[in-house]
């Protein structure tokens, strides 16, 4: 439906798992009050950005009526498989997991994620461990629970 299309938007902007980026400037030119020079590197926080109020009326609160259309998708791994493929697997994904009774997270540590920030890779606004204990931007493992 539109509105749990609407939703994996939402989920992928305000909070996207790669919200910041760096780009190189491909020429001189001024964005807003900030001139850069070719070569300058910026880093672009779209996580803010799609939380801008100026842009978006209540940004944090979920209305599938409001248009997406100046929502910034993201980079990284949702940007190689495109956002209406993206947001097609999540949806189903959602769809599959929400179709059992009383879903809701495990008890315990196995229904938390364990993230934190890395400062090592500040394009992350949380990292997560795998199971091999390499720092990831997806969380790669949560235990949930629900009535049959």
């Amino acid at each position: 439906s539109s509105s749990i299309y609407w939703i994996c938007i939402r989920r992928f902007t305000p909070r996207p798992c790669l919200p910041r980026y760096y780009r190189v400037a491909t020429k001189d030119q001024t964005i807003g009050k900030n001139e850069l020079k070719k070569g300058d590197r910026v880093f672009a926080d779209i996580g803010s950005a799609n939380l801008n109020e100026k842009m978006f009326s209540e940004p944090s609160k979920v209305d599938p009526s409001r248009s997406t259309s100046a929502c910034i998708f993201g980079d990284g791994p949702l940007r190689f498989l495109g956002e209406t493929l993206t947001v097609k697997i999540t949806s189903q994904v959602l769809r599959a997991i929400y179709a059992y009774n009383n879903v809701r997270r495990a008890p315990g540590a196995s229904g938390k994620l364990k993230r934190f920030t890395e400062g090592s890779h500040p394009q992350y606004h949380f990292a997560y461990l795998d199971r091999d204990f390499k720092i990831s931007p997806w969380p790669t493992s949560l235990t949930i629970q629900y009535d049959a």
